[in-house]
């Protein structure tokens, strides 16, 4: 897999933020905390969860190689790891295959071990262009979507609070989509679940004549706080969270 550049990156504040990366074979993670927070032993706490992490995946794909390629919700059962446990619930609620949120998981697994570890105000943590948020000021976070006119300019105020901020999308970056969407952003107080949600719903969204039918789908959906499709030249927005543009 040939590496692409996070350039949605330099739009994050490195005045609110001490941030560093996390490289591990396809996992690259941004790590930003208050500076109040942060203590330089971070980097390598961080890594090691990352490579822990990857390993116990990894040796359970081998024993279950549908938790990788299944593009449909599977079944668990309580002999499977707490990992296989959580993304199998959000794959099925959202109808998709549990690794369709698994950068959304590791991004929500690396920021509950800082949390437990360490005494923070504020951690962000970025994945794939999928956020894991604990704020206590509120927080604009802008949807990348390509090369359409909107990509940068629109996005949604995050309120104080620890959410997932997640976006998929069919034209941009390596992650598979059925779809067309040039970008699905969905907030949820759970990161894995809005990572469930943003993967199912940008598989639906095959031409930009869809996005309102899609919109409204996402408005029956309680654990979305936020939505917004961006597919060629239309916007469709829904949620009680602030709109930006």
């Amino acid at each position: 897999m040939s590496y692409q550049p996070r350039y949605y990156r330099d739009s994050f504040s490195t005045e609110r933020f001490h941030s560093f990366k996390i490289v591990v074979d396809e996992s690259d993670l941004w790590v930003g905390v208050d500076k109040g927070s942060y203590c330089s032993s971070m980097g390598d706490f961080c890594k090691k969860i990352v490579v822990d992490l990857r390993e116990e995946i990894e040796k359970y794909i081998k024993t279950l190689p549908v938790f990788l390629i299944s593009l449909e919700p599977i079944e668990a059962n309580d002999n499977m790891p707490d990992f296989a446990k959580e993304l199998i619930l959000a794959g099925s609620k959202a109808r998709v295959g549990p690794m369709a949120a698994v950068a959304g998981f590791f991004a929500g697994y690396l920021g509950r071990k800082i949390i437990e570890s360490y005494k923070i105000k504020e951690l962000v943590i970025e994945n794939g262009g999928d956020l894991f948020a604990k704020i206590v000021k509120p927080l604009s976070v802008s949807v990348y979507a390509g090369e359409t006119f909107f990509s940068g300019k629109t996005g949604v105020s995050i309120p104080p609070g620890t959410y997932g901020i997640c976006t998929s999308s069919g034209t941009v970056g390596h992650s598979y989509s059925m779809g067309k969407a040039d970008a699905v952003m969905v907030v949820c107080k759970d990161i894995t679940l809005a990572d469930a949600y943003a993967t199912a719903l940008a598989n639906k969204v095959t031409k930009p004549g869809k996005v309102d039918e899609i919109i409204t789908l996402a408005k029956e959906i309680d654990e979305i706080l936020f939505c917004t499709i961006i597919c060629a030249d239309r916007v469709g927005v829904c949620g009680e969270l602030k709109f930006v543009c």
